[in-house]
């Protein structure tokens, strides 16, 4: 599935599925937490999610907004047999994939990630999803260089979790 998220309100659960999922920044910035590993994310950042890596989005800013596509595992083993894609077919790579992605491309793929949300039929969002998740994966490839990630303490990564789980606010005790 493709969809626009927009106006997140409530923190997210720390979580993993067993889909490749790749997100592209569109507005505003926010953080992914990768166990002790924090992943800024600005506009034109994409991040590829893959089905074992842990991860919760924290921090995100009033306007942020990103798009999430959603690639179940028979559609990734049909467009990633060969060459560079086919690490998208990896349960875990052992890093983690987040690049600028430059200008130009963003509007291309604006474009192709509403036509997999919008597409009429099961077979025009298949085909539309496996479009769009060669053509990420190509933008990805020919981006820029990583934002910097940033590790801490396990406490730390432990204390943003509890804290963006937690259904009220906690106190500080």
């Amino acid at each position: 599935f493709a969809v626009l998220v927009k106006g997140l309100r409530q923190p997210l659960p720390s979580h993993h599925h067993v889909e490749l999922e790749v997100n592209l920044v569109l507005r505003g910035h926010a953080t992914y937490l990768f166990g002790q590993r924090r992943v800024p994310l600005a506009v034109n950042s994409m991040i590829w999610l893959f089905p074992e890596q842990e991860h919760v989005l924290v921090d995100w800013s009033h306007d942020f907004s990103m798009w999430v596509l959603v690639f179940r595992p028979g559609l990734v083993r049909r467009h990633a047999q060969t060459g560079a894609r086919r690490v998208l077919r990896a349960s875990d790579p052992g890093e983690i994939f987040c690049r600028q992605i430059d200008a130009r491309r963003i509007e291309h793929l604006h474009q192709v990630y509403q036509d997999a949300a919008q597409g009429e039929g099961i077979d025009a969002r298949n085909a539309a999803l496996g479009y769009a998740m060669v053509a990420s994966w190509q933008a990805y490839q020919f981006s820029s260089e990583p934002p910097p990630r940033i590790d801490f303490d396990a406490a730390v990564a432990k204390a943003a979790r509890l804290i963006s789980e937690a259904d009220d606010a906690l106190k500080l005790d």
